[in-house]
């Protein structure tokens, strides 16, 4: 059957030349504002240059808009692109790994969207990005991927006939921001002391064009002149931080949803930009839980999924699972979302030669800033400190080091004052190293390195573990029925 070519939407046009004014901003408001009755030969050459650029610049993104398409079929995705060198891009729907959606503000009111299709290759073509498309393609788009992938293909022109209620899978929505999740984030990420920062770049700014550095000295004199004054001054100051914060945390994390249906996990956020991340789950490689000292002490956690499509670089959360998440609806988010990887709260701690091993380490930090201590001619009992909590973190390290192998599971524990905990599956592992230094070798003990899919690959070690289980984790990782690569250094 025949499929007909898709342009992007007609909007595309206006948001690159709009890119181009903002990027040219400067000269336009200098040349042409500013300067505009000076007739100097140069300016009027500027002028003029900046007339001719932006013209044909806009006649290029209408080329570009006219010469770019894209073909949905049943099987594949088909992009057509190039002005003057024409290129054609077939990408298989089974080769897409991850599907990232995000309406921005300034989309939202036309009902379009952008869309970015990953793939699991590490060449530069390793994605699509469709940057302006209709709602009603972007997920016509989505759900024939889903359904390519699930083995239940629709022909496109029965899917077009489909309202969206009718072509999503059914989906269990099991997170969902609230008010009090609101506030608790805006408290553990510190969120209302980004206002301080603020107001001290904005007085510094303004007093570079109006020079009111006199009249704020004179304000400040009047204030701290009365307790009254300043008691008000400074509640005002903390509830209007705490107000900011809450403010753009809700910005940031409100509308946080995470669902998912029998194949995919969905992650969506973003109040006026919304952003939705689609996750097949058997592209899960493995499961991070983070907790800060602070997360740690509030009882919360964040979990975050290593996939092997790419994760948007400028939103490195997108992978995580809200980052202010009760531990206990961290564990059952797991759960519920990937019920292949189960976490173990019981692991193996790891033998007194380890702390010992840990402990015989050079600390060179301590060293260096003992050496400037002395170079400087200052106290050097603040080198007893360094010192002192260098050694400390090393016990604490060795404390809160865990390994455990449970049937299919690997999982990992480590941290000093933070928590961290790894989890993958021996089939989601591809490549291992074991490895141990002389002294290692003396104490019987070793250092185990992983590596699983992503982009980049995700490396994961544990440092001091017991030679023996090593050797029993090599030997439990050749059983995996995949070609392996593995390095076993005596």
């Amino acid at each position: 059957m025949r499929h007909r070519k898709q342009r992007l939407h007609p909007l595309y046009i206006f948001l690159e030349f709009a890119t181009t004014l903002r990027n040219f901003s400067v000269a336009i408001i200098y040349f042409i504002v500013l300067k505009f009755n000076v007739d100097s030969g140069f300016y009027i050459f500027m002028r003029y240059f900046l007339y001719i650029y932006l013209i044909l610049n806009f006649i290029y993104i209408i080329i570009r808009w006219l010469t770019t398409s894209y073909i949905l079929n049943e099987d594949y995705i088909q992009m057509n692109f190039g002005i003057i060198s024409r290129q054609r891009r077939n990408i298989p729907l089974i080769q897409i790994q991850n599907i990232q959606q995000q309406t921005t503000a300034v989309l939202r009111p036309f009902n379009v969207t952008s869309v970015i299709l990953e793939t699991g290759s590490v060449n530069k073509n390793a994605s699509i990005k469709l940057n302006v498309i209709s709602k009603q393609q972007a997920d016509l788009i989505t759900n024939t991927i889903g359904r390519s992938q699930s083995g239940t293909p629709i022909e496109i022109n029965k899917l077009e006939r489909m309202d969206n209620e009718n072509l999503q899978t059914k989906r269990t929505v099991h997170f969902t921001t609230t008010k009090k999740d609101i506030i608790k984030a805006s408290f553990t990420s510190l969120q209302f002391l980004v206002l301080i920062p603020i107001l001290v770049s904005m007085y510094f700014r303004v007093n570079e064009l109006y020079n009111i550095e006199a009249q704020v000295d004179h304000w400040i004199a009047n204030l701290l002149m009365s307790w009254i004054f300043i008691i008000i001054s400074a509640s005002l100051l903390v509830i209007v931080s705490i107000i900011f914060g809450i403010v753009m945390t809700y910005f940031k994390y409100g509308k946080f949803i995470v669902s998912s249906d029998s194949k995919h996990i969905f992650i969506q956020k973003g109040v006026f930009n919304e952003k939705v991340f689609t996750i097949k789950k058997h592209h899960v490689q493995a499961i991070k839980i983070e907790q800060s000292l602070i997360k740690r002490l509030l009882g919360i956690a964040e979990v975050k999924l290593v996939t092997a499509g790419e994760i948007d670089k400028e939103e490195n959360t997108f992978s995580s699972l809200y980052p202010y998440l009760p531990i206990q609806k961290a564990y059952l988010l797991i759960q519920e979302l990937t019920p292949n990887f189960t976490v173990v709260h019981t692991m193996e701690r790891l033998p007194k030669t380890a702390l010992w091993m840990n402990l015989l380490r050079i600390p060179w930090f301590g060293i260096i800033f003992t050496i400037l201590l002395f170079i400087l001619n200052i106290d050097l009992w603040w080198s007893a400190v360094i010192f002192i909590l260098a050694y400390g973190g090393r016990f604490l390290q060795y404390l809160n080091t865990g390994y455990i192998i449970n049937g299919e599971i690997l999982q990992f524990k480590s941290g000093t004052f933070s928590k961290n905990v790894f989890i993958t599956r021996r089939e989601k592992i591809i490549e291992v190293r074991l490895k141990r230094s002389w002294l290692q070798k003396q104490f019987k003990i070793a250092t185990l390195k992983t590596v699983n899919r992503s982009k980049p690959v995700h490396h994961e070690m544990i440092e001091d573990i017991p030679w023996k289980f090593g050797e029993s984790f090599i030997k439990w990782f050749e059983k995996r029925p995949v070609k392996i690569v593995k390095s076993n250094s005596k």
